[in-house]
């Protein structure tokens, strides 16, 4: 009688540490990807406004300044918009 409870309360004890295993895991992930989101997200805003600047140059490339590279634009698409 001793022993088969013995070997149930080893089987809680694994099954106990499976789940403390996996909830790790699965935490570990979940810090991994908030992480990745910290580090990627600032490079791809970087990315967009390089995109957004890049068009803007070649839209209006005498402009240096970004308000004044941004209001080019503005005045582009406005006259875009005007003409359809």
């Amino acid at each position: 009688m001793g022993s088969r409870e013995d070997e149930e309360a080893e089987e809680e004890e694994k099954e106990k540490k499976k789940k403390k295993k996996k909830k790790r895991k699965k935490k570990k992930k979940k810090m991994m990807m908030m992480m990745m989101t910290m580090i990627t997200a600032p490079l791809l805003h970087h990315q967009e406004c390089t995109r957004n600047h890049s068009l803007t140059h070649l839209l209006t490339p005498s402009l240096t300044d970004c308000s004044t590279m941004s209001s080019g634009l503005y005045r582009v698409l406005s006259v875009l918009s005007e003409s359809c």
